[in-house]
């Protein structure tokens, strides 16, 4: 269907806290799926 997405975009305003918190959520899934690849990498 033209016109509709399949996974609509929703926004919203957080304080500089929330985002804060979320990027610290953010930057500690992204170290803990590097620590994951290097280890999955050796065992290949």
């Amino acid at each position: 269907m033209s016109g509709v997405h399949k996974y609509p975009t929703i926004s919203f305003r957080i304080s500089p806290r929330e985002r804060e918190e979320i990027e610290a959520k953010i930057l500690a899934s992204y170290i803990y799926e590097k620590k994951d690849d290097k280890r999955s990498a050796w065992v290949a």
